[in-house]
């Protein structure tokens, strides 16, 4: 897979941690567990706002990645 998406959950707080090992740009729609849909996320690197209902879709530039929290 080039596209590698991990949700992390600690103490109430949640994240998504996203990497794209391609040489392209690519957008990915996932499914979240329950835990982390329905909330709203904040892209850490550019500060803008990602809303998750129960999917998020993300897109990344080539070989780059970003931390939802």
């Amino acid at each position: 897979a080039s596209v590698v998406v991990a949700p992390r959950m600690l103490d109430g707080v949640a994240a998504l941690v996203a990497i794209n090992n391609a040489g392209t740009a690519r957008t990915v729609r996932v499914t979240l567990p329950p835990a982390l849909a329905g909330r709203a996320y904040v892209d850490a690197l550019s500060g803008a706002s990602v809303a998750a209902d129960g999917t998020i879709e993300i897109t990344l530039p080539p070989v780059f990645g970003t931390v939802l929290v």
